[in-house]
């Protein structure tokens, strides 16, 4: 009775790591989803935007060396900057937002962040650190990118339809 007990505890042991195996093997892992904006400037983005995202238009002040954003519930800010090397001033008016968030980047996506993400929760100006002037690649912290220009991204991070958006002046050097 023991050796028979033994015998069927042996092929149990056994045959557990078999069925781990076929079960694994049976199941295939999905590819990752691929990322909306990758490979992209601003402009190519907001010519075919992802599900649920809307885009807010910049204004050009006069000389191109400065722009404009507003933002309200649901919209985004994704600028092409093409700049030379320096600090970038960035006024913020948060409106009745509680927080908004900054960044530039190298390009939409896989970009390499030059500068932030920023959490910005009052009304005031900004003054980044150095931003390399915009050329392929240009924060060079991972993988090549294909856009010349960079990319500056804003946000503002609450809920509900904002009674005054946020205003958002940025300033090249």
């Amino acid at each position: 009775m023991r050796t028979l007990r033994r015998i069927l505890v042996l092929l149990v042991v056994l045959s557990l790591p078999l069925g781990a195996a076929a079960g694994a093997a049976a199941k295939k892992p999905a590819p990752p989803p691929e990322e909306p904006g990758v490979g992209m400037t601003c402009a190519e983005l907001k010519a075919s935007p992802p599900a649920g995202i809307s885009f807010a238009e910049e204004v050009w002040n006069e000389g191109g060396s400065s722009f404009t954003v507003q933002l309200n519930k649901g919209l985004h800010a994704c600028v092409d900057v093409n700049s030379v090397a320096g600090e970038w001033t960035i006024d913020v008016d948060l409106g009745s937002a509680a927080t908004g968030s900054l960044a530039v980047y190298d390009s939409v996506m896989p970009g390499d962040a030059c500068w932030g993400k920023v959490y910005v929760e009052e009304s005031g100006t900004v003054v980044t650190s150095v931003i390399p002037a915009a050329t392929i690649d240009a924060c060079g912290i991972g993988e090549l990118d294909g856009a010349v220009s960079l990319a500056f991204s804003a946000d503002y991070l609450g809920r509900g339809k904002l009674a005054q958006p946020v205003t958002i002046t940025v300033t090249l050097p």
